[in-house]
């Protein structure tokens, strides 16, 4: 009993899924057989009769919002992958199960994704086809526990392939010591022997594993900025439409907490993954559990700063003729964390130099320029000396860092000479605190 296309299985947790789900809306789920309706070893009508009890085995999880319909008719004898349509098959029509396996689920996604977690990502299920392997000797529950010769349960087969019809995965997988009872017992077990009886009626863990997937669930807010300076606190605030008894937070930091709506401080810069596992109350369904997860939800930032061992901020190299290449040190370690940048040369080097009367038209256009760029090549408009102004920011705050540079018509030379930061470096407003608001604009400015 096993799937043949598995995504790869998220770290281990008490139950697994396959990363793919249908919508709510897309229940009951329409099902029919393919031509060949019967299994040769199964008694006449118990075919198709298995099969609706196999479905409806998974309404005893009655928190999880499935159901499905039997749709009474028959399907094309090929498997379809992709015609939208839930079949079952009894006789491989298209011989594509390996010996030893008992039974496959064609799961087909696209790429919408219905939900999101730090482990899996779900994308929405548009297709499902279910084959078992006609070279296997099925038989009845009654068959099997009155006289089994051999015999494996059609319908515990039926129902683990059903699981993973919904998005489960194996409880356990080939290979793994499985030392848990309710992972051990599940119908989802990656394998069952023959004359076994166990596996056709749900668990625990099944029953938590598609509950998880389609039952209750929560989600959580900032309800104050989740982005901007640290020391960052964030105050998060749960939603749910059952009531919320307990919560388990991680805080992506290495921190977390137990408040139903805590508040946590980020000391350090870094973009952050917060994940809260709640117990829902359901009236009618009793407790579950529920995970939710943003992905890197909150971006705690500092000033930007050179880079780890860089010789200022930044540094620029005689490129040819009056054209110089700026090489940028800025630290960008933290994703989003830089998010502003505009270039300024100011006329002349010293106390004073920055002032509007100083700023240099390089484009010839009878205005004053600001340049976006990370690192721009700067034509300058002739030899002489020059202060190159680099203004630099995101959430964590701006930094002003300067470069006095002696220009020379160097024509034909490439790549010769070099220079270094030599100026200081400070906080917002040093150069008059009007920043390009996205890196690559290109903008008039002027000095307050």
């Amino acid at each position: 009993m096993s799937l043949l296309l598995l995504l790869a299985a998220p770290p281990a947790l008490a139950w697994e899924h396959i990363g793919k789900a249908w919508r709510e809306e897309d229940f009951p789920l329409h099902w029919a057989t393919g031509t060949s309706q019967e299994e040769d070893s199964l008694a006449e009508g118990y075919g198709r009769e298995v099969l609706v009890k196999s479905w409806d085995n998974w309404l005893v999880a009655e928190c999880a919002a499935i159901g499905n319909v039997y749709d009474d008719d028959t399907r094309a004898s090929e498997r379809n992958y992709a015609d939208g349509a839930i079949t079952m098959h009894y006789d491989d029509p298209s011989d594509e199960i390996e010996p030893g396996v008992l039974g496959v689920t064609w799961p087909l996604a696209n790429n919408v994704i219905v939900k999101e977690t730090s482990t899996l990502v779900y994308r929405q299920m548009i297709d499902a086809d279910i084959v078992f392997n006609d070279n296997v000797d099925f038989g009845s529950q009654d068959d099997i526990s009155t006289d089994c010769a051999g015999q494996t349960s059609i319908e515990a087969v039926a129902v683990h392939e059903i699981g993973h019809l919904h998005g489960l995965e194996h409880s356990c997988q080939d290979g793994d010591p499985c030392t848990e009872t309710d992972l051990a017992e599940a119908t989802m077990f990656w394998a069952i022997g023959s004359c076994d009886l166990s596996k056709a009626d749900i668990n625990v863990d099944d029953i938590t594993s598609i509950t998880t997937l389609y039952g209750s669930s929560a989600t959580f807010e900032a309800v104050t900025s989740r982005i901007g300076a640290n020391p960052l606190a964030v105050e998060f605030e749960i939603t749910s439409e059952v009531p919320v008894i307990s919560a388990s937070w991680k805080f992506g930091d290495g921190e977390t907490s137990t408040e139903l709506n805590p508040t946590h401080e980020y000391l350090t810069p870094g973009q952050f993954t917060v994940e809260a596992t709640m117990e829902l109350e359901d009236p009618v369904c009793g407790s579950s559990f529920y995970t939710y997860d943003q992905l890197g939800y909150v971006l705690a930032c500092e000033a930007p700063v050179p880079a780890e061992g860089a010789d200022g901020y930044f540094t620029m190299a005689h490129s040819d003729g009056l054209t110089y290449t700026t090489v940028n040190h800025t630290d960008v370690s933290v994703y989003g964390c830089v998010d502003t940048i505009a270039w300024e040369i100011y006329k002349g080097t010293g106390e004073g130099v920055i002032s509007a009367d100083n700023l240099v038209d390089l484009d010839g256009d009878g205005d004053s320029d600001s340049i976006g760029a990370w690192a721009p090549k700067i034509a300058f408009p002739a030899a002489g000396d020059y202060t190159v102004v680099m203004n630099i920011g995101g959430p964590g705050g701006v930094r002003a860092s300067f470069l006095s540079v002696t220009v020379e018509d160097r024509a034909g030379e490439n790549a010769s000479g070099g220079c270094s930061t030599t100026g200081s470096s400070a906080g917002f407003g040093l150069v008059g605190g009007l920043i390009a608001a996205v890196a690559g604009l290109r903008r008039r400015r002027s000095v307050e």
